[in-house]
């Protein structure tokens, strides 16, 4: 699919941008279908598409040109995820994060995302933030556990380290799945971490 610069976009009329706002969300929308027929999700899988008759005209062009973004995306295709799937795990495999996998990739990235969220223009701790993941796979905690329950301690470098001593320190009993928030919370307070 032919891609449009700036200046052609805003050199067509009203009518050819509406059409070619239809023809690119369809595209998107192929590719989006594709990968999520592959097995993918995040926010590859929700292109920017919009409906181009009711898209006030003003807004034509930026549509246009988000949707272009996407479609040139190479991340868009199944092939081009494959790629940067396996070219990030290697990434992370060669800085030591080899308990990330195809299977956790995509939650290990949101958590780490919503950390370093969290943390504004503070630095970033990444990798306590990886051990910390590691250790709640470990003990089968979910990252949404510790982003309700632990949101205090997840928006700072000491919080950070408190979770992670406390986590090190705590094993998963043989006969169970997963260790819950009250344990956790438990812990800290043993460790003089928690505060009520």
């Amino acid at each position: 699919m032919k891609l449009y610069s700036l200046k052609e976009i805003l050199g067509m009329k009203v009518k050819e941008r509406r059409r070619l706002l239809v023809s690119l969300n369809k595209e998107a929308k192929r590719r989006a279908k594709d990968l999520i027929k592959a097995g993918f999700d995040g926010e590859m899988t929700k292109p920017p598409t919009v409906d181009a008759y009711r898209t006030p005209t003003e807004q034509l062009t930026r549509s246009i040109e988000e949707l272009q973004i996407y479609n040139r995306d190479e991340r868009s295709t199944v092939e081009g995820m494959k790629e940067f799937v396996r070219d990030t795990l290697t990434t992370l495999d060669l800085h030591g994060y080899e308990f990330v996998n195809e299977g956790n990739l995509a939650e290990f990235g949101r958590f780490m995302n919503s950390v370093r969220e969290k943390h504004y223009a503070k630095s970033f701790p990444s990798n306590e933030v990886a051990k910390l993941y590691s250790n709640m796979e470990e003990l089968g905690i979910s990252p949404a556990v510790m982003e309700k329950h632990f949101k205090e301690q997840l928006s700072s470098q000491e919080g950070i380290g408190d979770l992670l001593e406390t986590l090190e320190e705590m094993n998963l009993p043989s006969n169970r799945k997963r260790i819950s928030s009250t344990e956790v919370k438990d812990k800290m307070r043993e460790l003089g971490l928690w505060e009520d």
